[in-house]
């Protein structure tokens, strides 16, 4: 890696489904959540950086930011810890389990299901308890003297 390219940054966007779109208000989310790590991070280190935005190229969704900077190792090591926080983040929310609204749907309805047979269940053990209660009374002998 030489300086010259050291001071960029590409973003590049794997879509799921291999289209070639992307919603512009999610891309620019993104992108604004990307930059504000960017400029919290060279604030954090005291540094003197812009970031420019070049065109984008073909073969989809590609910015390069260019990083401006005369002290080319302050550039260097910018640009490297915001490349690999960006990689960390990436990595840790691919992690994050999705949700299945059918799934989700389908054990609502199976524990309805297994309430109502519990309620069902206690009902006929009240019943068999009432009925086995009444069975085994003896009847009460009323005896006056």
């Amino acid at each position: 890696m030489d300086l010259e390219t050291v001071n960029k940054l590409e973003l590049h966007y794997f879509l799921e489904d291999e289209s070639h779109s992307i919603d512009a208000f999610v891309r620019n989310k993104c992108e604004a959540e990307i930059l504000t790590v960017a400029k919290d991070l060279i604030i954090a280190l005291g540094y003197d950086i812009d970031i420019l935005s070049e065109a984008p190229t073909e073969g989809g969704f590609k910015d390069f930011w260019k990083f401006i900077k005369k002290n080319k190792a302050e550039l260097a090591l910018s640009v490297s810890a915001i490349a690999l926080i960006v990689q960390i983040t990436a990595i840790i929310l691919s992690r994050i389990p999705t949700s299945n609204p059918d799934l989700q749907r389908l054990q609502r309805e199976n524990l309805q299901i297994d309430n109502e047979e519990k309620k069902l269940n206690i009902e006929k053990l009240k019943k068999e308890l009432n009925k086995t209660g009444t069975q085994k009374r003896k009847p009460e002998a009323n005896c006056r003297q």
